[in-house]
């Protein structure tokens, strides 16, 4: 038995286990609807996922799909957006749990601000080098 693509052999092997072990732990704890079928859908993903690994006709369909340009396109596309998103709604979230903390009095809400103010520090920072990396080596 060969591995023809590694990636989505390891994506297939992590669903596969994370699909059992949530299915062991209904066992031990008892069922319920809805992780029952998280715990399948995990577990038929992950199996799927192996199979086409193994098999060389469909990881060299993966491999040609993931290596199509018009897809990386999309895909850089469409993190792009989901950093400018996150990045708007942290800023967002931050100026609000300071105003709620100045007006109410809470001081407890100001700790969760300056946290998000990080994660917006950092992430405009990783931006910032990311940009700068790029347009020095292209």
């Amino acid at each position: 038995m060969k591995i023809y693509h590694k990636k989505n052999f390891a994506v297939g092997l992590g669903l596969s286990l994370l699909g059992a072990a949530n299915l062991g732990l209904m066992v031990w704890k008892g069922w319920q609807v809805r992780e029952t079928v998280t715990a399948l859908l995990c577990l038929l993903l992950g199996i799927g996922s192996l199979l086409r690994s193994l098999s060389r006709d469909m990881a060299r369909e993966d491999i040609l799909e993931e290596r199509d340009e018009r897809n990386r396109l999309v895909a850089l596309k469409y993190r792009s957006s989901a950093l400018r998103l996150t990045q708007g709604v942290s800023f967002v979230l931050m100026c609000l749990l300071f105003l709620l903390s100045k007006t109410s009095g809470q001081q407890s809400l100001l700790p969760v601000g300056l946290g998000l103010g990080l994660a917006l520090s950092v992430s405009i920072w990783g931006e910032l080098g990311a940009e700068l990396y790029h347009q020095k080596h292209t």
